[in-house]
């Protein structure tokens, strides 16, 4: 009986059995074998169309949100290089791929002229997230002098619903420039706004905690001269801020504080306190996640001389069990790789859009029993394409069969690809079709595959023995 994942396998073996490739050798190119299990790369699929501009995955990998930018270009956008903008058309827009599902959907989008995205970051133990949308526009009518008038929207995408809408900042008050810092253990992100006062040194920067809803926990004004240097989390879920002051005799210090995201309260902490290393914050180191078992490598390569890109960047997918060599080639010319859900899928960049590789994992038992599958599939395809062939050469040589002295030369002009009759051996001594008085049981030949042979019967029909 056929095991499941053999109609999968053959879908890869199809195209190249209709050219009269060799199909399992292509199998074989797309096939990572590690100590206990096989993973077979699937033809891949455009999870976004160029042009990327980013592309950043869920924290459970099943999302992928891209950042892309569309323009029609024509004759005439190029003929307005230098002249006033509104000849091009652009658009900037955000993609979800769902890696489970094998679908996209464009959740946003906006006129590329004014907008761009500036933040784009997702929440930890949800699938969530945050991006900041920066639109800048031209002054008002009679007031050429004024400067740009600059909008910024934070945008909340929730990737289960396939939804973005607008979070409010007017508690964040104005602010020049936007940087978000997830936590690593808990839906929670602090939200850094800062901007420029005239007439005071440094930056003025607000903190808020945001959570998966969007909502602000609190919000906490940094003492002034002070400027934040980086936000770690603990394992706990608890903001740590790093800063460095300016003090009134110009003497700079460095410190870290603790933020109640609830209450927005800083407390400062002593240089030996073990929040200083959020990584061992009291409580039992987890227990490493079992290694998996492939990684993603590129590989920088020049190209031949003349051509328009100086070098090509191989994208391998490698096994890497002790001892293991194998890996396989995913793209010529791929880059921003990274593995989906549990290692189910591989995304990765390349000629400006993002593409998706499926993964079929297999254990050992099941690859080697779909392999043989596949070669028997391949074997049987071959054996009848080369009887067939036998027939066509009888017919034109006055209905006889050829003898067996350089056969594959004498077919090769009646099969699409001369790679069909490797293997093949011809047992027949030749001679007249008439002369044969029971085609359907006389042996032409047969094709050697894994536990079997495809035998070939002189009435061009071919049975698995």
């Amino acid at each position: 009986m056929r095991h499941p994942l053999f109609a999968a396998v053959c879908l890869l073996l199809l195209p190249a059995l209709a050219q009269g490739q060799g199909g399992m050798e292509d199998i074989a190119q797309r096939t990572v074998v590690t100590a206990k299990s096989a993973y077979v790369a699937l033809p891949p699929e455009m999870a976004a169309e160029p042009i990327v501009l980013s592309m950043a995955l869920s924290e459970s990998g099943r999302y992928a949100l891209c950042q892309r930018m569309t323009a029609k270009i024509t004759l005439e956008s190029f003929k307005s290089v230098g002249m006033p903008e509104g000849k091009t058309r652009s658009e900037i827009s955000l993609v979800l791929w769902d890696g489970r599902t094998h679908t996209r959907q464009t959740l946003w989008r906006a006129n590329a002229q004014e907008t761009h995205i500036e933040q784009l970051t997702w929440l930890a133990k949800s699938d969530v997230g945050f991006a900041m949308a920066v639109q800048i526009l031209p002054p008002a009518p009679g007031a050429e002098h004024a400067e740009p008038v600059v909008r910024r929207s934070l945008l909340r995408i929730s990737a289960s619903i396939g939804k973005v809408e607008t979070v409010s900042t007017k508690d964040m008050g104005r602010y020049d420039s936007c940087s978000f810092y997830p936590a690593t253990t808990v839906p929670l992100c602090v939200v850094r706004t800062s901007r420029l006062v005239e007439g005071v040194q440094g930056n003025e920067t607000t903190l808020t905690v945001l959570d998966a809803k969007g909502q602000a926990l609190s919000h906490v004004d940094l003492p002034k001269m002070t400027n934040l240097q980086n936000v770690v989390w603990t394992r706990s879920g608890l903001p740590l801020l790093q800063t460095m002051e300016v003090t009134a005799d110009g003497k700079v210090t460095g410190h870290t504080f603790s933020l109640n995201s609830k209450t927005g309260t800083l407390t400062r902490l002593e240089s030996d306190s073990p929040l200083l290393q959020p990584e061992a914050e009291g409580a039992i180191p987890p227990k490493p996640p079992v290694p998996f078992p492939l990684t993603l490598s590129t590989q920088a390569l020049p190209t031949a001389t003349g051509l328009k890109s100086p070098m090509l960047h191989l994208l391998w997918l490698n096994g890497q069990t002790k001892g293991d060599t194998s890996r396989i080639l995913l793209s010529s010319e791929g880059d921003s790789a990274q593995f989906m859900e549990q290692g189910e899928m591989v995304v990765f960049k390349s000629q400006g859009a993002v593409w998706a590789v499926p993964l079929l994992k297999m254990d050992i038992a099941t690859y080697l029993l779909v392999k043989q599958q596949a070669d028997k599939l391949q074997k049987m395809q071959h054996a009848k394409q080369t009887g067939l062939a036998l027939l066509m050469c009888a017919q034109d040589y006055d209905d006889t069969l050829p003898d067996g002295n350089g056969i594959n030369e004498k077919l090769t002009p009646y099969v699409p690809d001369p790679s069909i009759l490797d293997g093949f051996n011809y047992t027949y001594k030749g001679g007249k079709l008439a002369d044969i008085a029971s085609p359907a049981e006389t042996v032409l030949g047969f094709m050697q595959g894994e536990g079997g042979r495809a035998v070939v019967y002189a009435d061009g029909h071919v049975i698995w023995k």
